[in-house]
């Protein structure tokens, strides 16, 4: 069975991170999925939010004892996901789990190898398109 690793790099967004990772764990996917929550130095209290909070199985906390960058965020969370897929989703709630779903499925069909989503806006939130990157034999 296929395991996608959504992968959340957090700085200061103790007002949205409890809902962003509620909402991730909650998510309708087509594969089964845990989330690897990556606190970047945060000094408004999310770190405290995260380390206080019992979070649902398939949730992980990992914490940078300094702002390193989104960059290094990433790579912190990548370096401790179990997945075959990886997925980066923010914790600002522009996205949500469920937008990853229509990312996913030239993924598992081997059609591509990497999917990138963007963003065109609509009067009540983001909604998520693809571009395909192709595989080669």
């Amino acid at each position: 069975m296929t395991l996608l690793s959504i992968l959340m790099p957090v700085y200061n967004e103790a007002a949205t991170v409890e809902r962003a990772i509620h909402e991730a764990t909650a998510a309708e996917l087509p594969v089964e999925h845990e989330l690897v929550v990556i606190d970047d130095g945060s000094t408004d209290g999310t770190g405290n939010l995260l380390r206080e909070t019992s979070w649902p199985d398939g949730v992980r906390v990992i914490e940078h004892d300094r702002n390193q960058g989104k960059g290094a965020a990433v790579r912190t969370a990548l370096s401790h996901a179990r997945g075959d897929i990886a997925a980066i989703l923010d914790a600002d709630l522009e996205y949500t789990a469920n937008d990853i779903a229509i990312l996913l499925s030239p993924l598992l069909d081997r059609s591509t190898n990497a999917v990138f989503g963007y963003a065109r806006s609509t009067a009540t939130r983001a909604t998520p398109s693809c571009t395909c990157s192709g595989t080669e034999a």
